[in-house]
């Protein structure tokens, strides 16, 4: 069991994970090199990839026990997912929900990644107790309880689709310093001097090379934002707007926007193109 590779993972982890003993952070060592090596996050295969002198039965029991008895601390992990990513700040985060089907339970996964050089990592997650969308309280929660974690970098901004708009969760962001590239559904609202305007209505004549916002103010509620966005054909040859809101006039939305373009294969990697999380079985991942 002690090669090399183990014996630096092994100490890596017991130094940057303070509330897991010893033989916790050997084993999520013996887990990961496991990981690795057979390709995929079956719990079944991971056992039998484990390099001990136990059999396959006991490593995929000892999995059973370190998933129903382990609880992970983000203040120590968020830290050393940014050292392994090699990522110091500012930081730009993209929040996105991906939902599973295991028999008849619904395993919904909030989570918020963190972007590197042409990648995206998770930083932190939680699990929804229900199907469908997270309410603009819940992704406060979970932003919450990231700034909270000693020594983060500044957060540049925060990306994220049409099911992450709200006007509490926007003020949220702002209050905290945190950017915005939030993308809305076309009829989306805003108001400017006491009227109402449909945002495919603003960014009718922008155009991708050119115009893209026409630098005016808008609000929604209270929340003071821009509307920067252009029309394009998607890859069915369909005309489509991208509309993006942010607390910036000058955002290059071709540009900045597409970054989210990486938590789509990040989860690919995750799935069935990856490591097949669907296929661990397990119902609820502790935090």
């Amino acid at each position: 069991m002690a090669t090399g590779k183990f014996t630096i993972l092994a100490w890596e982890l017991y130094e940057n994970l303070p509330t897991l003993t010893k033989p916790r952070t050997d084993f999520i060592a013996l887990f990961i090199l496991s990981i690795l090596k057979v390709g995929t996050v079956n719990l079944v295969k991971v056992a039998i990839g484990m390099t001990t002198d136990a059999d396959t039965n006991s490593n995929y029991r000892r999995i059973q026990r370190f998933m129903d008895q382990v609880r992970w601390c983000f203040q120590s992990l968020v830290p050393l997912i940014l050292k392994w990513s090699g990522i110091d700040g500012p930081l730009t985060l993209v929040i996105d929900r991906t939902n599973m089907k295991l028999g008849k339970s619904d395993i919904n996964i909030l989570r918020v990644s963190v972007l590197g050089e042409q990648f995206c990592v998770p930083l932190i997650w939680k699990l929804l107790p229900k199907r469908g969308n997270s309410s603009q309280q819940e992704r406060i929660d979970l932003i919450s309880e990231l700034l909270l974690i000693p020594g983060l970098p500044d957060i540049k901004v925060m990306i994220g689709d049409r099911e992450f708009v709200g006007a509490t969760w926007f003020k949220y962001l702002k209050d905290n310093k945190i950017g915005i590239l939030i993308r809305l559904k076309d009829n989306q609202r805003v108001k400017r001097y006491g009227k109402y305007h449909k945002v495919a209505n603003i960014i009718k004549g922008n155009t991708r090379c050119t115009v893209q916002c026409d630098g005016k103010k808008y609000r929604m509620a209270d929340v003071q934002i821009y509307i920067h966005g252009f029309r394009y054909r998607n890859s069915d040859g369909k005309i489509e707007n991208l509309i993006v809101a942010s607390f910036e006039k000058e955002t290059k939305v071709s540009k900045e926007y597409s970054d989210r373009w990486h938590i789509e294969v990040m989860f690919k990697n995750f799935k069935s193109n990856g490591f097949d999380m669907e296929s661990t079985h397990v119902k609820i991942w502790k935090a």
